[in-house]
């Protein structure tokens, strides 16, 4: 998959991630505030993934997520590139290079989905949009 087609994705998959908040009662606005509703979200889906482990719906939502995220960074300024892989990671990383950082959205909502609140979406968001470099936990 080329940048280009994942930048073409971001609008679908930021709406299949509100229209999953709603499905589960919390809107999401496309605000930086919303991040803390993403949280929530992806803690809920956390409890669900605990009693039915689904890796492809993980993988699903995690994808979702992260569209739904990087268009409220995107908002933040300035545009960033998604692309597939990273030379250290590899392929299938999806790093979003952004303000000259590599930030792994995907693997933000992945882990915070599998693995519970091990990951603090919010706070990677926040460390992010103030230029510091956010660990991946």
């Amino acid at each position: 998959m080329k940048p280009a087609e994942l930048r073409r994705l971001l609008p679908e998959l930021s709406e299949l991630a509100i229209e999953c908040g709603g499905e589960l009662g919390i809107e999401l606005d496309g605000s930086r505030a919303s991040v803390a509703a993403v949280e929530r979200l992806l803690g809920m889906l956390h409890e669900e993934y605990k009693r039915e482990p689904n890796e492809q719906g993980a993988d699903r939502r995690a994808f979702e997520f992260a569209g739904y995220l990087i268009g409220v960074l995107e908002r933040e300024g300035p545009a960033g590139e998604w692309r597939p892989d990273h030379p250290e990671r590899g392929r299938g990383s999806f790093p979003f290079r952004w303000r000259g950082q590599d930030l792994f959205v995907v693997d933000w909502c992945w882990t915070r989905i599998v693995e519970g609140p091990t990951v603090d979406v919010g706070r990677l968001f926040e460390s992010a949009c103030s230029g510091g470099a956010p660990s991946d936990r």
